[in-house]
């Protein structure tokens, strides 16, 4: 019962971010309703949860590997920076 209601309090967080002035009312609902649908619903929620939880996780991946390419081309540019002004001062030098 305790999963259950992980479960359903997980999936009124998420609606909470959508629209946060249903929050007490759903939430109250589904504290009252949840015992009568308990056992047909189950399924249904365990499906849900996966759901929110694989689409939280390629958010999550896909905000990683953009991280890491803005990173990787940031480098880049500082190397590129780096080696140009390095170029510079050898032909100063030269001149």
């Amino acid at each position: 019962m305790n999963l259950y209601l992980l479960m359903r309090f997980d999936v009124t967080e998420v609606k909470v971010t959508e629209a946060n002035n249903r929050f007490s009312v759903t939430l109250l609902l589904q504290f009252l309703i949840a015992p009568s649908i308990f056992y047909w619903s189950l399924p249904y929620l365990a499906f849900r949860y996966l759901y929110l939880l694989m689409r939280f996780e390629v958010t999550g991946v896909k905000k990683l590997r953009q991280d890491i390419i803005k990173k990787v081309f940031s480098n880049n540019r500082d190397f590129r920076s780096s080696s140009d002004r390095a170029s510079l001062a050898a032909s100063q030098d030269m001149g």
